[in-house]
């Protein structure tokens, strides 16, 4: 998409052309409430990066993953196409991948508080609902991984 829109012989039907629209526009916008519901539940749980690194690294690090990773989800899908001879219709819509990459600095750097106990074995931690949600989410389409795997390989890139 950026090498079309960088390109110096940009032509005005090519930035116009629907394909180009919907491909923007289908990595930014959740179409299915319930995923939009869990990736903004996750994005606000997410928000201690955006303290951390400051707002302008916060940002540029989604826009990285946000780029990658739709290459990422290309090359996936038609690894999968060929590997298992199955086409994947469509992937589903929003900022989904870049949600999955910020799991890796979650797990690596938020310290797991115990807050309480169930059963007796079962402990809770601050972290549990943040990956409850994205459980939820992960199981939420049948080609949600190839996202979640975008964008798991998307933050060692970016």
């Amino acid at each position: 998409v950026f090498l079309i829109l960088c390109s110096p012989h940009l032509h005005h039907d090519h930035f116009l052309h629907p394909d180009v629209w919907r491909l923007l526009c289908g990595r930014l916008v959740c179409l299915d409430v319930k995923d939009c519901f869990c990736c903004s539940l996750l994005i606000y749980n997410f928000r201690i990066f955006e303290r951390r690194f400051g707002t302008r690294k916060f940002a540029s690090f989604l826009l990285g993953t946000w780029c990658f990773s739709a290459l990422t989800d290309f090359v996936l899908v038609q690894a999968f196409q060929h590997l298992f001879d199955y086409e994947v219709e469509e992937l589903p819509a929003g900022l989904l991948a870049p949600v999955f990459s910020l799991f890796v600095p979650f797990y690596l750097s938020i310290p797991r508080m115990p807050v309480t106990q169930i059963l007796g074995h079962i402990h809770i931690t601050n972290k549990s609902l943040v990956y409850i949600v994205g459980l939820q989410l992960l199981t939420s389409s049948p080609f949600m991984w190839l996202l979640a795997l975008s964008g798991l390989v998307s933050y060692h890139q970016s």
